[in-house]
């Protein structure tokens, strides 16, 4: 059962880092599927990476019933609030966003063991790896921005 499942996760990581149109028309049907899976969620993920945000924000959606305090599809849904100018919701996804665990400190592990395997090629010219260093600093603007917003507004404002 734990290989098939580990199956499934690859098989969705695959069809996330593909490029091309069968890979995405298949992720779409999976998430259709089974959308609280990694499927659901790398769906929606690669829909924003796109710039689909409306579809990414309805993807997410399902995704956030079964995992409430998913930081990226948090990110996505305040994402569309933000450029639909919707100021009830977006307060709203900035305090989930706020209440979720930010994976920034993680991604930052990650990339401390990476660049002990990586650091031989640095000295080389290879550029690789450095995306998880830049991910985590996206994160960390996107909270700080959060932060700034739900300070400025007053208590009052529903």
């Amino acid at each position: 059962m734990a290989v098939k499942t580990l199956r499934q996760k690859l098989r969705a990581l695959r069809l996330f880092a593909r490029h091309d149109p069968y890979a995405r028309k298949e992720l779409k049907e999976w998430a259709g599927r089974k959308p609280a899976s990694l499927a659901g969620w790398s769906y929606a993920q690669k829909l924003w990476l796109a710039g689909e945000v409306a579809a990414a924000r309805q993807s997410a959606e399902v995704v956030l019933q079964t995992r409430p305090h998913d930081f990226d599809m948090l990110l996505i849904c305040l994402d569309y609030h933000i450029r639909a100018r919707d100021s009830v919701q977006v307060d709203a996804y900035a305090k989930r966003l706020l209440a979720a665990k930010n994976p920034a400190a993680a991604i930052r592990r990650t990339y401390a063991a990476v660049s002990i395997v990586l650091w031989p090629l640095w000295l080389m010219g290879y550029k690789g790896g450095r995306g998880l260093k830049v991910a985590a600093e996206k994160y960390d603007r996107w909270v700080e921005w959060a932060k700034y917003y739900v300070a400025k507004r007053p208590n009052n404002v529903s």
